[in-house]
Parts: structure tokens; C-alpha cells; sequence
């Protein structure tokens, strides 16, 4: 009887660290699709409109995913590598330029860039259902070492 606990008990786990995975991927996907449609927009806004910066990022954070919209209010970023993270720092580090001609250089700079790690992203989180999968069948298989 306690076989089948521990059997049941590591096949959950694994399941569960497989969604941890997976939900890491997904708020990657969504931080870094939130954050190229921001570089978009915000040089529209600097070409444009000329809103202030904080009253943009207010705007802005309603319309986004709550990944994106946690990192404006209080700098929090999901579960990334660490290239990731200091790309991200880096950008919105470094906001405050002086014109809005050296903003708009700044953000060209880093468009590029965080397209590339979008794109990276998005294949990752197309095979992220895997994830789930293979911590399912490692819990499975350790719980059955277990018996």
C-alpha cells in the first residue's frame, strides 16, 4: 500500500515540476512579446505623441500581460537565463536619456535584439507542453525505483 502512496506521490511531483517548467517558458513567451510590442509603441510615442514616461508605462501596463506588467511596477521578472535578465536591465536601466533622439537610438539598439529573443522563446514554448510530459514520466519512473 505504501508502494502505490510513493508511486502516486513522485508521479505528482514530477507533473508538477513539469508545470513549473512550463509556466516559466509561457511568462518568458509573454514578457518577451509584451516587451517588443513596448519598444514599438513607445518609439511611436516619442515620435508622436510625447506622453511622459510614466504615464505611458501606466497606460501601457493595463493593456499588457501581468508578467510585463509586474516587472513595470515592481522590477519582477519571471524565471530567465541570465543574458536574458541583464538585456532586459539593461533597457529599461537606461530610459532616461536626455532626447528623445538618443532614446530613440537606445530602443533601435535593443529592438533587434529582444526580437531575437522572442523569436527563441516562441519555439521554446511551442515544445513547452514536453515539459509537462517528461516530469510526468520521470515522477512515474522514479516512483516505480521506489517500489
Amino acid at each position: 500500500m505504501t508502494g502505490i502512496i510513493i508511486f502516486i506521490c513522485t508521479t505528482l511531483c514530477g507533473f508538477l515540476c513539469g508545470k513549473f517548467i512550463q509556466k516559466g517558458v509561457l511568462q518568458r513567451q509573454q514578457l518577451f512579446s509584451d516587451v517588443v510590442r513596448y519598444v514599438a509603441l513607445l518609439k511611436i510615442n516619442v515620435q508622436g505623441k510625447q506622453k511622459e514616461l510614466r504615464q505611458f508605462n501606466a497606460e501601457f501596463a493595463q493593456n499588457c500581460s501581468q508578467v510585463f506588467a509586474d516587472y513595470l511596477s515592481e522590477s519582477k521578472l519571471p524565471q530567465m537565463n541570465a543574458l536574458q535578465k541583464k538585456l532586459v536591465a539593461d533597457f529599461f536601466g537606461n530610459l532616461d536619456c536626455v532626447s528623445g533622439n538618443e532614446l530613440l537610438q537606445h530602443m533601435e539598439m535593443f529592438e533587434t535584439q529582444f526580437a531575437d529573443c522572442l523569436k527563441d522563446c516562441d519555439a521554446e514554448a511551442k515544445k513547452s507542453s514536453v515539459y509537462v510530459k517528461t516530469g510526468l514520466l520521470l515522477g512515474a519512473m522514479a516512483g516505480i525505483l521506489f517500489l
